[in-house]
């Protein structure tokens, strides 16, 4: 709610969220907090899909949803619609792991995402893409980065203080993006941090 009320209502239907993190960050558990919200197809191409249902309901999501499944990037690309196309009326739709796709050839990825852009407008839902921070991006990460309408970055980094988390949103198409990052904490769940002001 905190995150949704500094978002001006959170995310519009029929958006789509580019959502980046290092590997090393406890990125999933907004993830998991997105699923756990409402009716969610969740693919992912990064596990299987019995850890991340487990996952996902260890994390509080209704035993009948989210609709699970692991995807190989080649399947996925060659028929997005199987995965990405059977998305509910107001659901979410969330793809862990986009890197695997973002390195394949620029014209399927691009049907790729026109497919699930077509998929969450057509449904009214919200689609968001996950992918890792890696030292040198997957060559169709700019073009992720260019079709989503919102991308959201997590930062960590090690202080004197102890671990510091941020979260940005530098682009909101149709709104104001945040002037300001957001501290939060993702220890086992995600909690946005108001004890102080970030500049």
């Amino acid at each position: 709610e905190m995150l949704d009320r500094r978002l001006q209502g959170g995310v519009p239907a029929g958006d789509v969220v580019a959502f980046t993190a290092p590997a090393d960050t406890q990125a999933e558990l907004l993830l998991e907090a997105i699923a756990c919200e409402r009716e969610t197809v969740f693919v992912s191409t990064l596990r299987t899909a019995a850890e991340t249902k487990r996952t996902l309901v260890d994390a509080g999501a209704d035993l009948g949803s989210p609709r699970v499944s692991s995807a190989d990037p080649d399947d996925l690309l060659s028929d997005p619609g199987r995965s990405v196309g059977q998305v509910p009326e107001r659901s979410n739709l969330v793809v862990e792991g986009v890197g695997a796709l973002e390195a394949d050839a620029r014209e399927p990825y691009l049907q790729f995402l026109d497919a699930v852009k077509s998929s969450v407008s057509n449904t009214e839902s919200v689609g968001l893409l996950f992918g890792i921070d890696r030292e040198t991006d997957p060559p169709r990460r700019s073009l992720t980065l260019h079709r989503a309408d919102h991308v959201w970055r997590l930062y960590q980094e090690l202080t004197n203080k102890g671990l510091r988390t941020t979260f940005s949103v530098p682009k909101r198409r149709g709104g104001a993006a945040l002037r300001e990052p957001i501290q939060v904490r993702l220890t086992d769940e995600v909690e946005v941090d108001t004890s102080r002001d970030i500049a």
